[in-house]
């Protein structure tokens, strides 16, 4: 059934466009919000001091965790549909 085959591969890559959006769609707010982290920990640094900056810094670094794991899905999404282009399985 090459119909059936070829539904399910236009499916299947419909939806990891999908998820590629979602995850691209995802940076943009996780990239604010490490620039409004780095900001609040340049303020904490120079009004109330070290010991709130340093809780600041975790905050940015767990932000920069979530974007590396974001980019990480991206380029296995990425990767996935490299393959079923080229007629490989994802």
């Amino acid at each position: 059934m090459p119909d059936a085959m070829s539904q399910d591969a236009t499916e299947r890559e419909r939806v990891m466009a999908q998820i590629g959006e979602a995850l691209h769609d995802l940076c943009q707010p996780l990239t604010a919000l490490q620039c409004r982290l780095e900001i609040g920990r340049m303020t904490a640094l120079t009004s109330v001091g070290e010991d709130a900056a340093a809780g600041w810094a975790e905050c940015m670094r767990e932000c920069e965790r979530l974007n590396v794991s974001v980019t990480a899905m991206r380029t296995l999404v990425q990767r996935a549909r490299a393959l079923e282009g080229q007629g490989g399985t994802a």
